[in-house]
């Protein structure tokens, strides 16, 4: 019979709050007036910088507050399927990794540390051993309360009940329609800060 043999195989998991249509991206080049140029999202340390770069110009900003990011953060771009997903964490994964969104860590860290959750003492052993080859740095270990509270928006949203909140049922029908025409055309950033809130009040009112 085929097949390979003597493989060790492990599931690894991206940390998700969800993602974006190609839309976003379409408008965010033809708000900064640079429709054709390379989309650059997080580059540039960590959080990073939102960067477009043509042939004779490039324009960034830093990507807390950016407008990409209050466009990530309406919720207008996202796919819908992702309104139905629970796993943050991606919880069936052996090993999985994130960004540490603590605010001390937003305030003192540069280059960018990711979170690491491990779930199997295999991939624990494994781990270990890049440790002691200098593959990977352990920076210090965290415990459940400080993962999850850098994290608590996105698991409200996925683990809370706000889908059975009227409040959320409107505002996902706002979101598709503006979506569906178009109408993030005439958009600002402040208009996009207040979807950003109206959400954020809708999750913040919700239970895990």
């Amino acid at each position: 019979m085929g097949g390979v043999r003597n493989v060790d195989i492990f599931k690894i998991g991206i940390t998700c709050s969800g993602g974006m249509s190609y839309k976003a991206t379409e408008e965010y080049k033809r708000c900064q007036n640079l429709k054709i140029s390379q989309m650059y999202y997080r580059g540039d340390g960590w959080p990073g910088k939102n960067c477009l770069l043509s042939s004779d110009n490039k324009i960034e900003f830093g990507h807390q507050g950016s407008l990409f990011e209050r466009m990530f953060s309406s919720q207008i771009f996202k796919n819908p399927g992702c309104r139905f997903c629970m796993d943050h964490f991606a919880e069936s994964a052996d090993i999985s990794f994130c960004d540490f969104w603590n605010s001390q860590e937003l305030a003192n860290e540069k280059a960018g540390n990711s979170c690491v959750i491990i779930r199997s003492e295999r991939l624990m052993n494994i781990f270990s051993k890049m440790q002691e080859n200098e593959y990977v740095e352990v920076v210090r270990e965290l415990d459940e309360k400080e993962l999850v509270e850098s994290q608590y928006q996105v698991l409200l949203a996925k683990k809370g009940d706000v889908r059975e909140k009227r409040k959320y049922r409107f505002f996902t029908e706002l979101i598709d329609t503006v979506f569906k025409y178009r109408l993030y055309k005439i958009f600002n950033i402040r208009i996009y800060r207040k979807f950003c809130s109206y959400y954020n009040q809708i999750c913040r009112g919700s239970h895990i």
